[in-house]
């Protein structure tokens, strides 16, 4: 009987959402996403690494920040970055100001080396890093792609 009902809830779960983006209540760029009432854009990040050795140990890192503020977006970072496709998730939680479909972000990647006896509280040095001025627009419904070469400082 638990199955039966919890199969039954799934199955509402799922026409619901489905009844969502058939009215267009959804913008279909970025379905499913919890807080994302403004619009969203996905965007795939190819990271080419610089040649090998590498640090012993290190740290990836994927971010986009707003160029500039008020643009209802907030810093995103990367899951488990690393060279390769990326994806992030770029969502709009708040109106823009002004009002606009667009918005300009910053996407980065960085290698930090992360020596084992580094102190706390102290900026990890820089092994190496790419950056690029992105245009989100939110009125597209299509996944865009952006390319970092991560070079050495």
């Amino acid at each position: 009987m638990t199955k039966l009902l919890s199969r039954g809830l799934l199955c509402l779960a799922l026409l619901a959402c489905a009844g969502c983006q058939l009215l267009g209540l959804d913008n279909g760029n970025c379905p499913g996403r919890y807080g994302a009432r403004h619009g969203c854009v996905r965007v795939v990040v190819v990271i080419d690494a610089p040649p090998r050795p590498w640090p012993e140990r290190y740290i990836f890192n994927l971010r986009a920040e707003p160029a500039r503020e008020r643009t209802g977006i907030g810093l995103v970072l990367g899951a488990s970055p690393n060279t390769g496709q990326n994806r992030l998730h770029l969502a709009r939680r708040r109106p823009p100001y002004p009002d606009t479909d667009t918005a300009s972000v910053w996407i980065s990647a960085t290698i930090f080396e992360n020596p084992p006896e580094h102190p706390i509280g102290v900026r990890l040095p820089v092994f190496a890093a790419d950056s690029a001025l992105y245009v989100a627009d939110f009125d597209r419904l299509r996944v865009d792609t952006v390319r970092l070469t991560l070079r050495r400082p």
